[in-house]
Order: structure tokens, then C-alpha cells, then sequence
């Protein structure tokens, strides 16, 4: 990368990782605030930023594969941007998000909506017809403990979405175990969404209930915990990226299968790894 970063927001598109904000010191001039790692030709270019930025404080990106876009915000804005892989342009639009996304909560997409889980519930915002709704899932309640629901989780880890196929999701939240915290439970909930059910005007509502649930123990994370969905391998990776550096191990969890093991990460990886994170 042309900068360090520290913890940046980082998506996939077309074989292509995008970096975004997370620029650790003085501001460079001119200031990379997004750039785009080519994994074919192993080199790193800058992106011309959108005309206004969004907030540093409570920003994500997200990737809307079906339309070959990437979705910037921020929980203290009232707009969105859309940046189009293709031909490198962007879009500003302003949303009408009934519900909000909470700062530190990463949405997932499935294609033109939203999904996040805060406060026990799921949320969801369609970006074309702008409805907004939210649910409880279904035998939730059975599988995980409420407090571990509840934000913020362990440390700085709220429970996340990750869209894995189709109308499957897959939620990923942390338990402690232990009264000395030395361990906790990884626990990892497969969901699924009903078709959109429109009640008439603008009302729209679905259901979701729990297909299967997991749980593991593992090293409490030092830091943070992310994660990431692979699916051409149909695994859930999870990090902890305070051992990144290390080239420790990374936790797979098979969200077809539902078990866990330990993967080496590759030379490669780390280096990779290492780059978009700015160590």
C-alpha cells in the first residue's frame, strides 16, 4: 500500500481487495483514502475518493457482488455512497433507514438489501424500495445466551451477519465460559429468511428462523475478532487479527458441515494479510 493503515475497512470484488480509510498518523498529501490491491499483477493503486467523505467514526463497506458494486456509509451520515468496480465512478444517494445501523456494526447484503443484527434483533433495509423492518429469529433464544446477543459482545466484538448462499445466513457471537474470561465460546447460528411477504403500500415483512447451531472454545481473542466468508469453500475464517502478525493459525468454521479446524495461513496470506492491515 502507498500508506499504513490501521484496522481499515477491506472488501473482495472481482478477484480485487479494496481498502478503505483506516489511516493510522498525519493525513498524506495528497490522501489515499481507498485503494485497490490487483492479486494478478500484485500491485496496490489509489481510488479517487468520493466529493464528500463519509464519517471516519462508525463507516463500513460492504460488497453488492449481483450488482458489481461496493457500499461506503457511516452510522453519523445521512447518505450512502455506491462505488461501481467497473468503471471506477461514484454515486451519492441519501437514505431514509428507519432503523440505523449502530456505529461498529457491519451490515451484510443480499442483493439490494441489508441485513444487521443489533439488540437481539434483525434488521433489514432494501437500498431500491427503502423499507425498513426488523425481527427476532426464530429459536435464537434456544441456541444462544441473551447477554451474548447483547452489544458490545466479548471486548470489541458485536455479533455479525455473514451472508453465506442464497437466503442462508450466518451469525457469529461470543461467549465467556470461564469466570476467570481465559476461554470463550465461539458460537456460530445458520439462519434463514422467508421470502419478502408485502403487505400493501410500502409495508414489507419476512421471517427468520435458526437452521443449525454450534459452539467452539477458543483462546479469547486479545483484541478483536472479524471474520470473512469464502465461498467457494464454504467456510466462515475467523481471525483474531492481534495475531495476524504472529502467523498463528486461523479458525475455520464450515458452515456447510458444521465443524471446526485449524487452517496454517499460507506465506502469501500473511503477507497480504500484513499489507492491508499496515504492519
Amino acid at each position: 500500500m502507498r500508506i499504513g493503515r490501521f484496522f481499515p475497512h477491506t472488501v473482495v470484488v472481482d478477484g480485487k481487495i479494496f481498502v478503505f480509510e483506516g489511516i493510522d498518523g498525519p493525513d498524506p498529501v495528497p490522501r489515499p483514502w481507498a485503494e485497490v490491491f490487483d492479486t494478478k499483477s500484485g500491485r496496490w493503486s489509489s481510488l479517487s475518493p468520493p466529493s464528500q467523505l463519509p464519517t471516519a467514526y462508525g463507516m463500513f463497506a460492504v460488497t453488492l457482488p449481483d450488482h458489481g458494486k461496493i457500499l461506503v456509509g457511516s452510522c453519523e451520515d445521512d447518505i450512502f455512497y455506491t462505488y461501481y468496480v467497473g468503471d471506477g465512478r461514484w454515486e451519492r444517494w441519501d437514505h431514509k433507514i428507519v432503523l440505523d445501523i449502530p456505529c461498529n456494526v457491519k451490515p451484510a447484503a443480499l442483493d439490494t438489501t441489508l441485513f444487521w443484527f443489533y439488540d437481539c434483533r434483525l434488521h433489514a433495509y432494501d437500498m431500491t424500495d427503502k423499507w425498513s423492518y426488523s425481527v427476532c429469529i426464530k429459536g435464537m433464544d434456544k441456541v444462544v445466551p441473551r447477554e451474548s446477543l447483547m452489544p458490545p459482545n466479548v471486548d470489541l466484538f458485536y455479533p455479525t451477519v455473514h451472508h453465506v448462499t442464497g437466503n442462508v445466513f450466518s451469525l457469529l457471537c461470543l461467549e465467556y465460559f470461564s469466570g476467570e474470561h481465559q476461554a470463550t465460546l465461539l458460537h456460530c447460528v445458520k439462519f434463514s429468511i422467508s421470502d419478502l411477504v408485502f403487505q400493501g403500500g410500502e409495508d414489507v415483512c419476512f421471517n427468520a428462523a435458526v437452521r443449525s447451531a454450534e459452539a467452539y472454545a477458543i483462546q479469547t481473542p486479545s483484541r478483536i475478532l472479524d471474520a470473512v466468508v469464502m465461498p467457494y469453500l464454504g467456510v466462515v475464517d475467523m481471525v483474531d487479527i492481534s495475531k495476524l502478525r504472529m502467523f498463528k493459525a486461523s479458525l475455520m468454521y464450515d458452515v456447510g458441515y458444521s465443524f471446526v479446524s485449524r487452517a496454517t495461513i499460507q506465506e502469501l496470506e500473511d503477507t497480504l494479510w500484513n499489507e492491508v492491515i499496515g504492519w
